[in-house]
């Protein structure tokens, strides 16, 4: 399920994964002149591509490793720029097998490449 609001110049998406007909944990992604932070969970990856996938996308900013904010990193990879802070990408690349309730809620992440942010 994906939901938008714009603020301005910055538009809002939260994203959340069904079960049983509720979200159980909704996550936030961020749009701002061609910038995206964040991609949301696995388990939504394929709808936030979808809803941005005829936009300008700059670049993907991931702001940590977590399964929550990279899970469609992969595929915005395929067209654009991903970048996360350097302390992340050997986990983005190889990334853990997560608990259980974390799969149900969010899904478990694939690997991908991202480039270092810069510290400018």
């Amino acid at each position: 399920m994906l939901i938008s609001e714009v603020h301005g110049d910055v538009e809002v998406v939260k994203v959340g994964y069904e079960v049983k007909g509720r979200v159980l944990y909704w996550v936030y992604l961020y749009y701002y002149k061609g910038i995206l932070f964040d991609t949301g969970c696995p388990h939504t990856a394929q709808e936030v591509f979808d809803y941005f996938k005829d936009r300008e996308i700059k670049a993907v900013l991931i702001t940590h490793y977590h399964e929550d904010h990279i899970g469609a990193a992969k595929l915005f990879g395929e067209i654009t720029d991903v970048y996360a802070p350097p302390e992340s990408l050997e986990i983005l690349r190889n990334p853990p097998e997560i608990p259980e309730y974390r799969k149900i809620g969010w899904g478990q992440p694939e690997g991908f490449e991202a480039k270092p942010v810069s510290d400018t």
